[in-house]
């Protein structure tokens, strides 16, 4: 490329186009687009191109017109036609000139020429240009730095020596933002002895005129706080930053020996700008702020590295460091208020992706929320922060959030349908809050009163007649009384459990699965219902009859309803409630004698400990009752035909003794009449200790099938039993043909 006037316009236009972004072509006006290129502009052999580009940035009138936006040419738009034309003879000139001319590599004596030259004219040019030449020059070093490039590093500090005596800050951040770019490398490429090389002669060269320019600006930095200008601090400030951004590439790696030996002096400065306030700046602005914001975090970054990597060394200025972070955190007023309202809050409040998980994917939903999987989202995360800040500043932090949730809950009672959400909000926040009690599961928080909380913002979501209304803010109300139930009062709790249940037919899934839940949990809770019926019936049996109108409402919804997963501890609280009666028990009993018989209980794995303990209940304390219409014998007699059929240890041939005498029984049984198969025991066991049962099973009573028959297929035992030996006889004659055939 020869140089000349039309060389130099083309150039210039090249820098400015780069600095105009692409846009809209608005009517009557073109925007910079690609032309074709006169053939003399066109790259034949490259050795002028350097000096070319060192004159372009010489006159200074051009300097001007770079530093000023890029003129908006007249005329009319380009079309498509245009552009196609125009790459159409750029491709034909470039195929006349040859294959060699396209693609012609730039030669090693102007690559020298150019890293000669890159650097005076990247300081000597305007703040836009010079980070654009500092890019390319971190590009170059990339390949070339510093195997390649030798006179770089010295170039580089020879002339940020030479900005230092003269404090000019704009060449000196351009040469360290330039450093700052080359020494990046060392932050993510793997330690290898190559590597280590290179790091070592960049310490070399560069670690002491870095330390030089770090304390010099600080003590201007020192100087000029007080009584200068914003606008004199932050090319100060920003030089800073830079500083300790190098500082951060250069000891990743490992702890240098330099660095190792003027740990004090960095470390006293590191520890000044986290204790130091700097009113000047900080008051002019946002801008300036953030200039001391993103200092403060480059000396925590470094910090940080050290306590990492370099913990021995470190030791002996980690408590000033923690003290003067802590100071600076957490010691202006107003900061906590900040973060709950700016940090907390907003990421607490629900967004459209969380609905969106708790509508299609509630199995992920629920494993977030319920089962404390959700250590990674930014709800919990939000919590965790004030939490960790609640650990030294707790009464700030009670009166904050009692505040906030005070406020949301404002929000949703002046428009529930629109700020449901604010509702929401508000539970999360006492939930996610909550803290173990010391020396058991039970929680507690300072943010609210429980019990007014409860019956004021959770029993009316509870007692709602909708189920199906704003699901998410239900799940939320069962949440917490699944969580806070040990301090819900107990009769409270009892009125409260038909609501429960009747969210178990719930659409929404997660719904429904936490009202499961809390059922659960509330029938799991240790000296609760049961403890309480059996120590208080025990000291007074007229208490007896008080708690069974108290509980068989609830427990006859759970049973009309079916919910087969709370069977289990129906039948053991009704058996406690009929061991605790004495004979005779009251008729309303009697019923559930009946659904002992219905096979599906017995063929429920969970139900038979509970079930042998009921109908253990009964043979003791209601023997002559059992006795009335056949029911004893009808029960032994199928019982005893369906041991004699399936058990697989009668059907063994070591057992045929015990199978014969066994049938010879039921045969004796069924031929007897009724009132001569009665043996009382009045020495029974006593059963009240039965493994089968736990204090800690709850509530439950059947009250939905009274008009169902559970013997409707027996009609006649002595009928049942001949059928079922037919056929087990049938069966065992079938097996012995085939093995004889075999």
């Amino acid at each position: 490329m020869d140089w000349n006037q039309e060389t130099l316009q083309f150039l210039s236009q090249c820098f400015l186009h780069t600095l105009s972004p692409p846009r809209p072509s608005p009517p009557g006006r073109v925007l910079p687009r690609r032309r074709r290129r006169p053939p003399q502009l066109r790259p034949r052999r490259p050795p002028p191109r350097r000096r070319a580009l060192r004159r372009r940035a010489d006159p200074p009138g051009r300097r001007r017109q770079l530093q000023e936006p890029p003129p908006r040419p007249l005329g009319p738009s380009p079309t498509p036609h245009d552009d196609a034309a125009a790459a159409a003879a750029d491709a034909d000139a470039d195929a006349a000139a040859g294959p060699a001319s396209s693609s012609a590599p730039i030669s090693d004596a102007e690559k020298e020429q150019i890293k000669a030259l890159i650097v005076p004219l990247m300081l000597s040019s305007s703040a836009r240009i010079q980070s654009q030449l500092s890019e390319a020059l971190a590009v170059i070093s990339k390949h070339d730095f510093p195997k390649l490039w030798p006179a770089l590093l010295p170039d580089l500090v020879s002339n940020l020596q030479k900005a230092s005596r003269t404090s000019d800050y704009a060449s000196i951040n351009g040469i360290l933002g330039t450093a700052n770019s080359i020494f990046e490398k060392f932050l993510y490429q793997y330690k290898t002895n190559d590597l280590l090389l290179d790091l070592k002669y960049c310490l070399d060269n560069f670690a002491a005129p870095l330390l030089e320019i770090f304390l010099r600006t600080a003590k201007l930095i020192d100087e000029t706080s007080s009584s200068g200008h914003a606008v004199n601090l932050r090319p100060l400030f920003e030089s800073q930053r830079l500083c300790c951004r190098i500082f951060y590439s250069l000891n990743v790696q490992e702890l240098p020996e330099f660095f190792e030996d003027h740990m004090a002096e960095w470390m006293g400065e590191f520890q000044k700008y986290l204790t130091t306030r700097y009113p000047a700046l900080e008051g002019s602005g946002p801008d300036g702020l953030a200039h001391v914001d993103e200092l403060r975090a480059a000396v925590c970054e470094n910090i940080s590295l050290y306590m990492e990597k370099n913990e021995d060394e470190f030791k002996g200025y980690l408590d000033k460091f923690a003290s003067a972070v802590w100071e600076f955190t957490w010691g202006r007023e107003g900061v906590i208020q900040q973060i709950c309202q700016s940090i907390v809050i907003p990421n607490v409040r629900l967004r459209e992706e969380d609905e969106e998980l708790f509508e299609m994917n509630y199995v992920e939903f629920i494993r977030r929320d319920m089962e404390g999987s959700d250590l990674d989202t930014r709800r919990r995360i939000a919590c965790e922060l004030l939490k960790g800040i609640a650990t030294y500043h707790k009464a700030e932090v009670t009166a904050i959030v009692s505040a906030q949730i005070q406020n949301l809950l404002t929000s949703f009672a002046a428009n529930p349908a629109a700020n449901w959400k604010d509702k929401d909000c508000a539970i999360y926040l006492v939930v996610s809050l909550a803290t173990k009690k010391a020396g058991g599961n039970a929680v507690s928080t300072d943010v609210v009163n429980i019990e007014s909380f409860f019956m004021s913002v959770i029993v009316p979501e509870l007692q709602s007649q909708n189920v199906n209304e704003f699901p998410m803010l239900k799940a939320g109300a069962l949440k917490f009384f699944t969580l806070f139930r040990s301090q819900i009062a107990k009769g409270i709790t009892l009125q409260l459990f038909p609501d429960l249940v009747r969210f178990l037919s719930s659409e929404s899934n997660v719904v429904h699965s936490y009202a499961a839940s809390c059922i659960e949990k509330l029938l799991l809770v240790k000296d609760e219902v049961a403890v309480l019926v059996r120590r208080a019936c025990e000291k007074d049996a007229s208490l007896i009859s008080s708690f069974e109108g108290s509980l068989f409402p609830s427990l006859q919804t759970i049973l009309a309803n079916d919910v087969t997963e709370f069977f289990p501890y129906a039948f053991q609280l009704l058996a406690q409630l009929v061991e605790l009666n004495r004979p005779p028990i009251p008729a309303n009993y009697m019923p559930i004698f009946e659904i002992l018989l219905s096979p599906d209980l017995w063929n429920r794995g969970p139900n038979v400990p509970a079930l042998v303990r009921l109908l253990q209940a009964f043979l003791q304390k209601s023997p002559h009752e059992l006795s009335q219409g056949g029911r004893l014998s009808q029960l032994t007699a199928v019982a005893s035909t369906r041991l004699l059929c399936e058990s697989p240890l009668l059907l063994d041939a070591a057992a045929s003794r015990h199978w014969g005498k066994m049938l010879d029984s039921i045969m004796t049984l069924l031929s007897r009449p009724e009132e001569d198969t009665l043996v009382e025991e009045p020495d029974a066991p006593d059963v009240a200790e039965n493994v089968g049962y736990t204090a800690t099973f709850v509530n439950l009573r059947h009250a939905g099938r009274k008009e169902e028959d559970p013997l409707k297929d027996i009609r006649e035992p002595r009928e049942f039993v001949q059928t079922r030996m037919h056929y087990f006889s049938s069966a065992a004659l079938i097996t012995a043909l085939l093995f004889e055939k075999i």
